[in-house]
């Protein structure tokens, strides 16, 4: 609050960014990023695919038939995995990133009246 009282924050743009609809949205991201309520999901999806491509590569020790197909199979199943907060932080992006846009789109149209 320090910002506000002192007024180094632009007070403006802060009413801005609480405005739009999918602002509450943006908070909630936000809520679920402090909780580690996702993180622990993609935890659990990273182990599942921990056990697939272990399941994998024993399928290729003892079948050298299937050692083709399960190297292929490997690949994308290893690219599938994420980090602990990197869904939520591309979500948080995406909102804050629309927030912004749309400001700025408003404060572009509001300078230019002509314009649509």
């Amino acid at each position: 609050m320090g910002g506000l009282v002192s007024g180094a924050v632009d007070v403006q743009i802060l009413n801005r960014l609480l405005e739009p609809r999918n602002f509450p949205r943006l908070i909630d991201l936000i809520r679920i990023y402090f909780q580690d309520t996702a993180a622990k999901v993609i935890t659990a999806r990273n182990q599942l695919i921990e056990i697939a491509t272990a399941f994998l590569s024993d399928l290729m020790k003892e079948h050298l038939g299937h050692r083709t197909k399960a190297r292929q199979d490997l690949q994308p199943l290893n690219t599938q995995k994420m980090g602990e907060h990197e869904a939520e932080i591309e979500k948080i992006k995406s909102v804050l990133l629309t927030i912004l846009r749309d400001i700025k789109k408003d404060m572009e149209n509001r300078e230019q009246p002509g314009k649509l």
